[in-house]
């Protein structure tokens, strides 16, 4: 069964009071790392309606995963099952793309740090261009269970979830450079 990713962010403008809030309630600090997230278009469906969402990330160490997320939104949650691979030559894979029809839309730069706390993944987001974001993400399989621990999580956190953003930095990407041309 593939597991359904569910997610909010929130924008933020520090980290200082979020990291010590997490220390408090047990969180673990994983490490911290960059991100190039590389998006791409279907050539004969617009992701931007559909919400998919085709990419290429690079990490710091030289590492490539090739994602594709399909959206499944709920209010104030965002819902996706998601299929992700290793790619051992990331321009030969590129190639195939490009060869399929596939469009390159932009490219996504992110630094994050990243904490557990129990089956939840928090991120620190500073993204390149968009400013700070907070992100807890849980992959699931029962997506009842699941609103009810990010209810708790953020909660916890004490975080506003109506201040919750169910975009994803692509789409805040291209709105942001929308209203700009």
């Amino acid at each position: 069964m593939v597991k359904m990713e569910i997610e909010v962010k929130l924008k933020v403008e520090r980290f200082n009071w979020i990291r010590k809030i997490m220390r408090e309630i047990g969180a673990e600090r994983k490490g911290e790392v960059e991100h190039e997230d590389i998006y791409y278009q279907h050539p004969c469906r617009d992701f931007k309606k559909t919400g998919e969402a085709l990419r290429m990330r690079k990490t710091k160490d030289g590492k490539f995963i090739f994602t594709y997320k399909e959206a499944v939104k709920k209010p104030k949650l965002k819902v996706r099952r998601e299929v992700e691979v290793k790619v051992e030559d990331p321009f030969k894979m590129e190639k195939i793309i490009e060869r399929l029809g596939f469009k390159r839309v932009t490219t996504i730069v992110k630094r994050r740090e990243k904490w557990r706390y129990r089956e939840a993944t928090i991120c620190l987001d500073e993204v390149k261009g968009l400013g700070k974001y907070v992100e807890i993400e849980l992959m699931v399989e029962d997506l009842e269970a699941a609103e009810k621990k990010m209810r708790r999580i953020l909660e916890k956190l004490k975080l506003d979830r109506e201040k919750a953003i169910t975009k994803s930095y692509l789409e805040i990407f291209l709105e942001k450079n929308q209203r700009k041309s």
